[in-house]
């Protein structure tokens, strides 16, 4: 066991390779220019430095730079992938990860001569810097890829970088705005969309600002904080805003794809946002995995698979990417293949909810009830239903069917109350009534989807969730009007 004194603190400059490591301004200098990094992935570089040549565990890092409270399942995955952008080819391979066990940083650290003056306080804004004492990263990471920033700092040696907006106030407002976006929590992504509302206010002329505030508002609706007829309608106004002022943003070019295809039920207009953003930035996992969902909700299986697949190649440690390659084939109804996948990523962190999900749904609909009762059990569990009522569940029924239709009912049960109080998804609350039995509840909600303009229902005609309904008039009625070009409509 190590000892807090068996190291240094590396709370000054340091060097990694040919990199100077500046965690007071949260940057890493290297030959290519300074890389701006987030403060809480800057921590994560920082303890490994302390502990340097040691294998540092995951939960350790959670501990040290989280205080050990709750973060999304694969915010040191992302916090590593980051780190090693950041240091670029030459030195990314500096932090070594040893299979179920940690990272370890294996270049060795040393320190570095003084830092250069700090830039002007408009560009690294002590707001932001003070930032680095609350919890970092949330749930939606596979989407937004804003853990690294490059900025380029004033000195003699490097011009001056460009603003963010036309004015320090506004520039420091969307720095806040990212920042709050980068933790993604439904508290977080309101104070994001307030501070690149600010910036806005301040500079309407800045598309950094627009697309911030279209990305806040447009996740806040994925994410079920905000009803889609609230929500949708700004951030679409925002994305437009945005890209009528830079047409080169890829991100912002995704977004409105997004809200076209799940808002609009646009397919072709959808589709070509999206090749846009690819044709954009190719390497960024995000906009793959968009295309990726309108490619499967479109019955193009293997071209959506391909796209899923750039994208976890992309992001090949990050828990939710893997977890989206097991959705992707469990609706293109390969279920042998999602069974797999679903068993890797679990392996990887077994508290991932998502993940156990579609792995029962794969496991039910290859033939499996029993393991499928298993998973079941477990996904209740971390899904916060009540200890009794599970327990109420014979441990090794005879009818493993019949335990699995119980505890659907629980968590109908469980989300009827959460709506008492928050925004629900209809298109969640028809799936359980489907998988019940309850075939004109399941069909009424889903018709409630189709008011409210849920943006799960374009996968309606590719979820084997709703098989028990697939040969109905009215099912086939509510596919028609959403209108998916790969649909089989009522004849």
């Amino acid at each position: 066991m190590h000892s807090e004194t068996s190291a240094p603190p590396f709370r000054s400059d340091f060097r990694v390779g040919d990199r100077i490591v500046r965690p007071g301004l949260n940057r890493i200098d290297g030959p290519a220019g300074p890389v701006q990094v987030e403060p809480k992935v800057m921590e994560v570089l920082v303890h490994l430095a302390e502990r340097r040549g040691e294998v540092v565990s995951k939960e350790e890092l959670v501990r040290a730079v989280w205080e050990g409270r709750f973060v999304s399942d694969d915010v040191v995955w992302r916090s590593i992938r980051e780190l090693r952008r950041a240091l670029g080819d030459d030195a990314r391979d500096a932090i070594e990860t040893i299979p179920k066990r940690g990272y370890r940083l294996v270049e060795p650290s040393a320190p570095a001569a003084p830092a250069s003056p700090s830039p002007p306080s408009h560009l690294v804004p002590r707001s932001v810097l003070g930032f680095s004492l609350v919890a970092g990263f949330a749930l939606i990471a596979t989407i937004v890829l804003l853990g690294v920033r490059r900025l380029e700092t004033a000195s003699p040696a490097t011009p001056r970088p460009a603003l963010l907006a036309a004015s320090p106030e506004a520039h420091d407002a969307v720095l806040r705005g990212r920042y709050f976006l980068s933790r993604g929590m439904p508290d977080d992504l309101r104070r994001s969309a307030g501070a690149f509302r600010q910036a806005t206010a301040l500079d309407s002329g800045s598309a950094a600002a627009w697309a911030g505030l279209a990305d806040a508002l447009h996740l806040l609706v994925l994410f079920e904080a905000v009803p889609p007829r609230e929500g949708i309608p700004p951030a679409e106004e925002a994305a437009r805003k945005a890209l009528a002022l830079d047409d080169t943003l890829a991100a912002t070019h995704s977004t409105l794809g997004t809200i076209r295809f799940r808002y609009h039920w646009d397919w072709s207009g959808a589709e070509a946002e999206m090749r846009r953003a690819v044709q954009l930035d190719p390497r960024s996992a995000a906009v793959h995995h968009d295309l990726a969902w309108l490619l499967l909700a479109s019955r193009r299986f293997d071209e959506a698979i391909a796209e899923i697949r750039a994208a976890q190649e992309l992001e090949p440690m990050s828990v939710r990417a893997n977890a989206d390659v097991g959705w992707v084939y469990y609706r293109a109804r390969r279920y042998d293949e999602a069974i797999r996948q679903m068993e890797r990523t679990l392996e990887m962190e077994p508290r991932f909810l998502s993940a156990r999900r579609c792995l029962e749904g794969a496991l039910v609909h290859a033939g499996r009830p029993e393991e499928a009762l298993r998973q079941a059990r477990e996904a209740a569990r971390q899904e916060g239903l009540p200890p009794e009522a599970l327990a109420e569940l014979p441990a090794d029924p005879p009818h493993p069917e019949t335990a699995l239709k119980r505890l659907a009912k629980l968590r109908l049960e469980h989300l009827i109350g959460r709506g008492s109080t928050a925004f629900v998804s209809p298109y969640a609350l028809a799936a359980l009534h489907a998988e019940i039995g309850n075939q004109d509840e399941a069909l009424a909600v889903l018709m409630r989807a189709l008011e409210e303009r849920d943006p799960m229902l374009v996968s309606v005609d590719v979820d084997p969730a709703f098989d028990s309904v697939r040969a109905d008039p009215r099912f086939q009625e509510i596919v028609a009007r959403v209108g998916s070009p790969g649909s089989r409509r009522p004849s």
